[in-house]
C-alpha cells in the first residue's frame, strides 16, 4: 500500500500529495483498487510575506503621494488667497490715489480760476482809475 501523505518542496513552494484509495479493494478477483492522487500546492510563507510587503510599500507610497499632493494643493490655495488679498489691497490703494489726485486737480483748477479772476478784477479796476 502506498503512503497516505507525501511532501516534496522546491525553492518556491511545497507540494502535499495525498493518496486516496477509491473503490477500496474492488470485488470478485481481488486487486488493490484504484489509487487517486490529490495534489495540494501550498505557497511558501516567504512568497506571502513578499507579497504583503510589496502591498504595504505600495500603500505607503500612495499615501505619501496623496499627502504631498494635499500639501501642494493647500500651499497653492494659501498662495492664491494671499495673491487675491494683495491684488484687492493694491486696487483699493490705486482707487484712493486716483480719487485724491482728482480732488487735488479740482482744487488747483479752482485756485487758478480764483487767482485769474482776482487778477482780471484788479486789472479792470486799475484801468478804470
Amino acid at each position: 500500500m502506498p503512503p497516505i501523505w507525501a511532501i516534496s518542496c522546491s525553492s518556491s513552494h511545497c507540494v502535499n500529495t495525498f493518496f486516496v484509495t477509491v473503490n477500496g479493494g474492488g470485488g470478485g478477483g481481488g486487486g488493490g483498487g484504484v489509487v487517486v492522487v490529490v495534489v495540494v500546492v501550498v505557497v511558501v510563507v516567504v512568497v506571502v510575506v513578499v507579497v504583503v510587503v510589496v502591498v504595504v510599500v505600495v500603500v505607503v507610497v500612495v499615501v505619501v503621494v496623496v499627502e504631498v499632493v494635499v500639501v501642494v494643493v493647500v500651499v497653492e490655495v494659501v498662495v492664491l488667497v494671499v495673491l487675491v488679498v494683495v491684488v484687492v489691497v493694491v486696487e483699493v490703494v490705486v482707487v484712493v490715489v486716483v480719487v485724491v489726485l482728482e480732488v487735488v486737480v479740482v482744487v488747483v483748477v479752482v485756485v487758478v480760476v480764483v487767482v485769474v479772476a482776482v487778477a482780471v478784477a484788479e486789472a479792470v479796476a486799475a484801468l478804470q482809475d
